[in-house]
């Protein structure tokens, strides 16, 4: 299993193989529908309900993130701010536990991000030309003199009525692309909460009491132990990835007691290492009195993310005291890469970026309380604006039982 991982979890994680894995449980599930009667309304369900190995996984997941090369400083540190606010929303762990995992974890200087932040020159040797455009506009106070349009100060020979548009006029580039980019904010609009309050009907006849509080209950909001998550694919995958990641550390975590019947056995004498046959070095790396094996080997993980150990070193160590399960934590390194990647898109700033849309929908309604089933419709209306072309997926979780359900919507 150790030799086939990494081929296995580069086609498993695909995004291709994880939506369609989902897609043909929902489809079996619904054949079962049709034949039973009934059938589970999600796909997949997994119990987080160990938050210390939630605020391990995050660390590591920091940790890579702060040290990404494939990513600017600036992105290295957006991705490590969503990576805490996301898992401590969702969770339900306390900010006191997210700093305290975390606080130790060197994010660079700022200096570092004002050097990559300044456009740098292209290399054909153009100078100046090779920086930005907007950019340049921004530093050029003779275009702010000189367009008086875009300054509220129009000429002597403009009228005060005229319009812009006219045909003897002609707008210049900037405004056509500002009025583009107005356009393409305004294409997707907010569901607003109002549908049954300004209904005619159903208002008059709750001022009058004409009809039953039982008609009306769609309205009235309510306590809840579960909060709705309408994720796009990328969302999915990123929980795909960090549910493996957290069962592989939790199965770690739950065989303390054969690791530690290896470890007795390895401190055992050997007459092979008495004469000289073997070279032991492993001794050095054994839990010091009082330590678990498993906090021992998640000091072995953050020195392989940091680089401070081999990739040989940390598999030997690995397949000696967890022989079973230690293959799955072989490929951390790509599926924490994989993790980045996602949490990058999820961060975007771009605006035509729809991830941060539902992840600001989910931030939203997380902050709640309370809810009503009005406003879970509008919810799930919201994010079929978002996510028009793609697959939509929704990821609730469970406060309660600490669980968090996946199915396609």
């Amino acid at each position: 299993m150790g030799i086939q991982v990494k081929q296995l979890d580069k086609k498993n994680f695909a995004a291709k193989h994880l939506v369609d894995a989902i897609k043909t449980k929902h489809e079996e599930q619904r054949r079962q529908r049709s034949t039973k009667g009934r059938a589970q309304r999600y796909q997949f369900s997994y119990d987080f309900s160990d938050r210390e190995v939630i605020t391990d996984l995050l660390r590591f997941m920091v940790l890579y993130a702060s040290n990404a090369s494939q990513h600017n400083s600036l992105e290295r540190r957006r991705i490590s701010d969503f990576f805490e606010k996301f898992v401590s929303t969702f969770f339900d762990v306390s900010d006191d536990l997210i700093n305290e995992c975390t606080r130790d974890i060197d994010r660079g200087t700022p200096d570092d991000d004002y050097d990559e932040a300044t456009p740098s020159e292209l290399p054909n040797g153009s100078g100046g030309r090779g920086r930005r455009a907007g950019n340049a506009k921004k530093s050029d106070l003779r275009r702010g003199v000189l367009d008086k349009a875009r300054n509220g100060v129009r000429g002597r020979g403009q009228k005060q009525d005229s319009a812009t548009g006219s045909k003897e006029s002609t707008p210049d580039v900037d405004s056509v692309a500002d009025d583009e980019g107005d356009a393409a904010d305004e294409a997707i609009t907010e569901v607003t909460n109002e549908r049954w309050a300004a209904h005619p009907v159903a208002a008059e006849a709750h001022l009058n009491h004409d009809v039953e509080d039982l008609e009306l209950k769609a309205d009235q909001p309510f306590k809840r132990e579960w909060y709705k998550l309408y994720g796009n694919q990328t969302i999915f995958v990123f929980f795909s990835i960090f549910q493996t990641l957290y069962r592989r550390l939790k199965e770690m975590k739950d065989h303390e007691a054969e690791a530690r019947e290896e470890g007795i056995r390895a401190a055992q004498p050997k007459p092979a290492r008495d004469i000289g046959l073997i070279n032991d070095n492993d001794d050095y790396l054994l839990p010091s009195p009082g330590e678990t094996y498993y906090s021992q080997t998640l000091r072995l993980i953050e020195d392989y993310v940091n680089g401070e150990i081999e990739e040989n070193p940390y598999q030997n160590w690995l397949r000696r005291f967890y022989l079973k399960k230690g293959w799955q934590i072989y490929t951390i390194l790509d599926l924490l890469k994989s993790l980045c990647r996602q949490g990058a898109i999820c961060s975007s700033s771009e605006k035509k970026e729809t991830t941060t849309d539902l992840i600001e929908q989910f931030y939203r309604n997380r902050a709640s309380e309370e809810t009503s089933f009005n406003a879970e419709i509008n919810m799930r209306k919201q994010a079929d604006k978002y996510v028009k072309d793609g697959e939509l997926f929704l990821i609730q979780w469970v406060s309660s039982q600490h669980h968090y359900h996946i199915a396609p919507n």
